[in-house]
């Protein structure tokens, strides 16, 4: 896949409900913070999309009034508002579908969470440098086989190549394959399974772990309950992306 012209939607799933750290006086902070980052290290990208998972309309306005701050300072900043269904996979399909559905087409969709950050401005060029053969998605991190466990996007935030998009919407297919689920703890079904349908046809993924070192906050029954940062990749190489959470 040719990586020439690069015109990058860059699609940021945000929450604005409680969270379980001190790094936000208020829940909008992360968004705040992510734009700032975006805007003051000046990053080369085609379009900046925020999604509010929500259903608060009060939230809705707070981040709204946060968008139209800073939309002077980009050439393309969208906002939009859904359901929280399917969480973070399922913002960045419904962003992604958006654009299919009004014929916009981009080189490459960088898909991340609002608590993680990027923490080197060359970032997208350690994901563009992974794209080989029939790769269309690059992530932070894919475990190695597990088992009773797929092989997945284990961290998934990462880069999206657009002739994929292009060719799963010309065989009238979507991109992502999504459960409308809304428990949290259902979060984990769509990360096993939302790269699926580009699987099906005979679309790949990759990682960055060999060149890159890994943060990644997890609350599970692994950490006891606890929110605790696990360290992955090649901790020798550069820190491309962190949570921005203190715990």
């Amino acid at each position: 896949m040719s990586d020439k012209g690069l015109n990058i939607n860059y699609i940021i799933a945000c929450y604005l409900g409680q969270r379980r750290t001190k790094t936000a006086k208020s829940p909008e902070d992360f968004l705040k913070m992510h734009l700032n980052w975006l805007q003051e290290n000046k990053i080369d990208l085609g379009r900046v999309t925020v999604v509010i998972n929500s259903e608060d309309l009060n939230q809705a306005k707070c981040a709204a009034n946060i968008v139209a701050e800073y939309k002077p300072y980009y050439t393309d900043l969208r906002f939009f508002v859904r359901m929280n269904v399917g969480h973070s996979y399922g913002a960045w399909s419904d962003a992604i579908e958006a654009c299919m559905d009004k014929d916009e087409h981009f080189s490459h969709y960088f898909l991340i969470e609002d608590d993680y950050l990027p923490n080197d401005v060359k970032f997208i060029d350690y994901f563009l440098s992974k794209f080989v053969g029939n790769v269309a998605y690059v992530c932070q991190l894919i475990l190695p086989p597990q088992p009773g466990i797929v092989r997945h996007a284990s961290i998934s935030n990462g880069l999206l190549h657009g002739v994929a998009v292009s060719g799963m919407r010309k065989m009238g297919e979507q991109v992502f394959t999504i459960f409308p689920s809304i428990d949290y703890r259902d979060a984990e079904v769509n990360q096993v399974s939302f790269l699926n349908n580009l699987f099906e046809h005979g679309f790949d993924m990759n990682d960055v772990s060999d060149i890159t070192s890994i943060e990644f906050v997890e609350k599970s029954s692994r950490t006891g309950g606890r929110l605790k940062t696990m360290y992955f990749g090649d901790q020798s190489k550069p820190l491309i992306i962190k949570p921005i959470v203190e715990l």
